[in-house]
């Protein structure tokens, strides 16, 4: 079986994933590949059909969870994505959208990420976030992201999840979220942990 996540950014694809690698027998990760942070990324880029047959050749003996930011291929960005994933989304047998309905919580994340280059740790919302000269311009980038979600969730008939709702400590969306996508979780509960609120990396 081959899953992507597919995400806006800073919206708990990350833990998403990792729960899910946790939960699932016999999984194999496949991090931002179409990311510029990838030390893969030329090389996918260069040669897509390449690594598409590398997926199917490793879902033969895995279960792959690939994730994958929307704002990359950052050629691509923003008109060319939308075709792109709908293309892309074809190669694998379930795609997970996932968004953060509270965009200025994104904003602030992205913020506070590219200020500290600390993007998987816990921090506090600071006046200087706040008052950042660059927020309104990430805040209208973080609105793009989402609307381009939205776009290829519409046209390619892919449900939207939401941060707020798998985030939220229900164990009943959650426990819903895996029966949708028919899931083969091993140990629910595992999952559940990698979603627990607590794991926010915004603190109050």
């Amino acid at each position: 079986m081959k899953i992507q996540i597919l995400s806006s950014g800073r919206s708990g694809s990350t833990n998403l994933m990792v729960g899910l690698a946790q939960s699932i027998q016999n999984t194999q990760l496949i991090f931002e590949p179409l990311s510029k942070v990838s030390v893969y990324y030329k090389h996918y880029l260069k040669d897509l059909p390449n690594h598409i047959n590398q997926l199917n050749k490793f879902s033969q003996k895995h279960v792959i969870i690939e994730k994958n930011l929307i704002f990359s291929p950052i050629e691509l960005f923003p008109k060319g994505l939308v075709n792109f994933y709908l293309n892309y989304i074809q190669n694998f047998d379930k795609t997970i959208i996932l968004i953060r309905k509270n965009i200025n919580e994104v904003t602030e994340s992205f913020l506070h990420a590219k200020s500290t280059g600390n993007w998987h740790e816990k921090y506090s919302l600071t006046e200087q976030i706040i008052k950042n000269n660059n927020y309104k311009e990430e805040l209208n980038n973080v609105k793009v992201y989402n609307n381009i979600l939205l776009e290829i969730s519409k046209k390619s008939n892919t449900k939207i999840y939401y941060y707020e709702d798998l985030f939220s400590g229900n164990f009943e969306l959650i426990f819903n979220f895996v029966k949708e996508n028919k899931l083969k979780i091993d140990n629910i509960n595992i999952l559940y942990d990698y979603l627990d609120p607590l794991r926010r990396y915004k603190q109050i």
